[in-house]
C-alpha cells in the first residue's frame, strides 16, 4: 500500500509505504520498469523477510516465529544468519526437513539427526523402523539403499555400503532389536510409544567403500 500526501498542494509531500506478506506467495525479482528487487540485503542467502527487515521494526521474522526451532538473525549482516542444522538455506523454523535425510520432519525418527541406529547379523546389516514411515514405504517401491558408517572419533574415516534390501524381520523379535539398540547407544530402554509396527530391514551388502581406515580402526 503506498500513500502520496502534499498537505499544501504545493507539489512537496511525503509517502508512506507498508506491506504484507502473504503466505504461499512468491514476491517478484524484477519491477515493471526493469529494476532488479533486492531481497536479501546482505546476501546471505536468507530473505530480509526470513530474518526480519532492518528497515522495518514492525516485520517479524519468518524464522523467528517463537516455535521451539525459532532463531534471529540481522537481515544486515551476511555472518549473522538462522539456525539452519543441513545447511540448505532454509532455517529450522521453516524447513520440513531440518537434519536434511530426505525425510519430512513428520515421518522421521529423529528428525534433527541425520544418523541412523545400525546392527548386524554377521551377514546383513539391519536397520530398524516403523512400517508407517517414510522410509519404509520408499523401500517397498525401490530396494536399493546406500549406508555409511563413521568411525565414532572421526567422521573422516566411514565406510560407504551399497545394496538391496532382501528380507524384514517383524513382531516381538524387532522390538526386541529396538530396546538392543536403546541399550546399545543410550544405555536405556527405548523410550518412545510405537506408533504402528517396528520392522527390521535386513540389508544385502553388495558394494562396500573405505575411507581412510586402517586395519587398527577396527580393533
Amino acid at each position: 500500500t503506498i500513500q502520496l500526501f502534499d498537505s499544501y498542494s504545493d507539489g512537496g509531500g511525503t509517502v508512506t509505504a507498508s506491506y504484507t506478506y502473504l503466505a504461499g506467495t512468491v514476491p517478484a525479482t524484477v519491477t515493471d520498469d526493469g529494476t532488479a528487487l533486492d531481497y536479501d540485503d546482505d546476501g546471505d542467502g536468507f530473505t530480509d523477510l526470513e530474518e526480519g527487515d532492518a528497515y522495518d521494526s514492525g516485520t517479524t521474522a519468518l524464522c523467528d516465529d517463537g516455535s521451539a526451532y525459532a532463531s534471529s538473525s540481522d537481515s544486515l549482516d551476511a555472518s549473522s544468519t538462522p539456525a539452519d542444522m543441513d545447511g540448505d538455506l532454509t532455517c529450522d523454523a521453516l524447513d520440513s526437513d531440518r537434519d536434511g535425510d530426505t525425510y519430512l520432519n513428520t515421518g522421521d525418527d529423529f528428525p534433527d539427526d541425520v544418523n541412523e541406529w545400525v546392527d548386524t547379523d554377521g551377514e546383513h546389516i539391519l536397520i530398524n523402523t516403523e512400517i508407517h514411515r517414510v522410509k519404509y514405504k520408499n523401500i517397498k517401491n525401490d530396494a536399493r539403499v546406500n549406508v555409511m558408517i563413521w568411525k565414532k572419533d572421526d567422521s573422516f574415516k566411514f565406510v560407504e555400503i551399497r545394496g538391496h534390501v532382501v528380507g524384514e524381520i517383524s513382531g516381538d523379535e524387532a522390538e526386541e532389536n529396538i530396546n538392543k539398540l536403546s541399550h546399545k547407544y543410550w544405555n536405556k530402554p527405548y523410550p518412545f510409544e510405537i506408533q504402528s509396527e517396528r520392522i527390521v530391514l535386513k540389508i544385502k551388502a553388495e558394494r562396500e567403500f573405505f575411507f581412510n581406515l586402517k586395519d587398527e580402526d577396527f580393533n
